[in-house]
């Protein structure tokens, strides 16, 4: 579409020596017209390149806003599951505590009976302290993770909020939610044409597309039409633009201009053409980047499915052990040091156990942060 120019002015010339060509009338020569681009400027000028470019930047600062909501959310995510895990291993250590106690009370009162020796009271009375100062560093972990859930937390009016003194965390989501190779091979398809990254630099191309039809339109030479309604005074009358008027009263121009070795005009030609040559090498390598980076989280989510359902083995084995080491302790075979040690195992398996499905939780929306869109979680 060829975008006329639109002309206007006034003249009023006078003076003894003027060339009889600058000759107006005593009230001035007014005149209004228009200048048609033939040449250079008929498909593309500098005008419509900077309002072509300008109209993909609210894409792209969507792109950008779109970005940081990801990793915001990926952010909550993390911070989420850890304030489980913490919450969980809280209550593991918190259980743990009170069965040391129960035990150090009936070891002493059987101390006291003379049915076990003294020294098995210190036995009790180690492994619980030893208990309170794991519980105090987990509740001191859960607390501050729980300062890290509330810095995202805003009301309407920008006001950050704090989480209810009774709030635990949900442990809906660290289940097993197995995903298909199909379902992986949609998400990478819907990453390579939605993932911010790739829209932007898409948007980058456009952009510099039509940069390079701006500096391909400026190898063209120059031709304008131009035309001229003349008028005696300064304002149009009606009569102007009637049509004997107007055969009798214009100027009609033409200009054609080249240059003779467009050095500069090549030169901008050949470098938006490297650049854009760099925006597809770049769009290249983030595509197999995005690929990579979801293919290994898969790669994680997998592993981290067959290590749960060992260590979910692993903990009623390790349930087992302790249970069956309490019975030999109730008939003399065993001693309160193998018991602490069972239990101590235990408890390793059920933190190892918590630690690992935060983790899956974890993973589950890096995948979808790595696949550019948390939304889809």
């Amino acid at each position: 579409m060829v975008w006329p120019q639109l002309l206007a002015g006034y003249e009023r010339n006078s003076g003894p020596y003027l060339n009889p060509e600058k000759y107006t009338p005593s009230n001035g020569l007014s005149y209004a017209g228009i200048a048609i681009p033939l040449g250079q400027g008929l498909f593309m000028d500098e005008r419509r390149s900077i309002v072509r470019q300008a109209q993909l930047l609210p894409q792209m600062a969507e792109a950008d806003r779109l970005k940081l909501v990801n990793k915001l959310l990926l952010d909550v995510a993390k911070d989420y599951w850890d304030w489980l895990y913490y919450y969980n291993e809280v209550q593991v250590y918190r259980e743990a505590l009170e069965l040391a106690e129960v035990r150090t009370r009936a070891v002493n009162e059987r101390a006291r009976q003379g049915d076990l020796a003294a020294i098995d009271t210190v036995e009790a009375r180690t492994e619980a302290l030893n208990r309170r100062v794991l519980l105090s560093a987990a509740l001191q972990q859960y607390n501050n993770s729980k300062l890290q859930v509330e810095m995202h937390l805003w009301d309407e009016g920008n006001q950050p909020l704090e989480l209810a003194a009774n709030a635990v965390p949900s442990a809906e989501g660290t289940e097993l939610d197995p995903l298909s190779p199909e379902d992986l091979q949609e998400l990478v398809a819907l990453a390579k044409v939605n993932h911010p990254d790739i829209v932007k630099l898409d948007l980058k191309g456009q952009q510099l597309e039509v940069e390079r039809r701006f500096a391909a339109d400026k190898l063209k030479p120059k031709l304008d039409v131009e035309y001229n309604l003349l008028q005696s005074d300064f304002f149009m009358n009606g009569e102007a633009f009637q049509a004997p008027y107007m055969r009798n009263n214009y100027k009609v121009g033409i200009s054609f201009s080249q240059p003779l070795f467009l050095r500069q005009e090549r030169g901008k030609l050949q470098l938006t053409k490297i650049k854009q040559q760099e925006v597809g090498f770049q769009q290249s390598f983030t595509l197999r980047a995005i690929e990579n980076a979801v293919q290994m989280v898969y790669n994680e989510w997998l592993a981290l499915e067959e290590q749960l359902a060992l260590q979910e083995q692993m903990v009623i084995n390790a349930r087992i052990l302790q249970e069956g080491e309490i019975v030999k302790f109730r008939a003399g075979e065993s001693s309160l040091f193998l018991i602490n040690s069972r239990e101590q195992k235990l408890l390793e398996s059920q933190i190892k156990l918590y630690d690992l499905r935060s983790k899956y939780a974890k993973i589950k929306a890096q995948l979808y942060w790595s696949a550019g869109n948390m939304q889809q979680e």
